[in-house]
């Protein structure tokens, strides 16, 4: 998978799965970490600051067969934010979202998923690791303009997370696939959204998602 974050203050941040991205990102990781490996790995960032921590990472995404155990397998991606500076890092999955708009988003937001935080066993963490959540949300591209600024198309792949501190937006990014690579996840979110809701008995949410105007 290969895609783009725009964060809030214009930085873009690009993710790789070439060969040669992977070996240079492998040695900087390796180089910090003991435990890194190589083959349980897809793609890596760019190294960016970020917006909550506070401090320059890179997200690793993971083989998601070697994580399948995480909630009871039911998400769409895993992936590793390895925090540079202190050293620390923690796997996070995404998710389905099933539940109403959130009240720190506009009403017409349709939230696909959310991410869950984990610590590893024996590795440490950054302290708030788990002190926020990444919301992934569809808008239309004239709220996603006058609410946050934010160039949106409508009828795409493209989508806005936000991050959020208990119901406080402390950010928020632009996510859209790799426009050469493409990203097999955002590019059939609709696929894997109603193949989730179907494992989590959640179906009430596939009419949700038909009558949200977004597919």
């Amino acid at each position: 998978m290969a895609y783009r974050y725009t964060l809030s203050n214009g930085t873009i941040v690009n993710s790789y799965q070439d060969e040669n991205n992977l070996t240079e990102k492998y040695n900087q990781l390796n180089s910090l970490y003991d435990f890194i490996s190589l083959d349980e790995h897809t793609a890596f960032s760019e190294e960016f600051t970020h917006e909550y921590l506070n401090e320059k990472v890179i997200v690793g995404c993971l083989q998601r067969e070697k994580y399948k155990t995480l909630a009871n397998d039911i998400f769409a991606s895993a992936h590793r934010l390895f925090c540079i500076e202190s050293k620390t890092s923690f796997v996070y999955i995404t998710g389905g979202y099933w539940n109403s708009t959130p009240s720190f988003l506009p009403e017409k937001a349709f939230v696909t998923s959310v991410t869950e935080h984990i610590a590893e066993d024996n590795r440490p963490t950054p302290t708030n690791y788990n002190k926020y959540k990444k919301y992934f949300f569809k808008l239309t591209s004239d709220l996603a303009k006058s609410e946050y600024n934010i160039t949106l198309g409508d009828n795409t792949d493209e989508f806005i997370c936000a991050l959020v501190e208990g119901n406080t937006i402390k950010s928020v990014r632009k996510v859209e696939p790799d426009p050469d690579k493409g990203d097999a996840i955002l590019e059939n979110w609709e696929a894997l959204y109603i193949l989730n809701a179907k494992k989590t008995k959640n179906r009430e949410y596939v009419a949700a998602l038909t009558n949200s105007g977004y597919v």
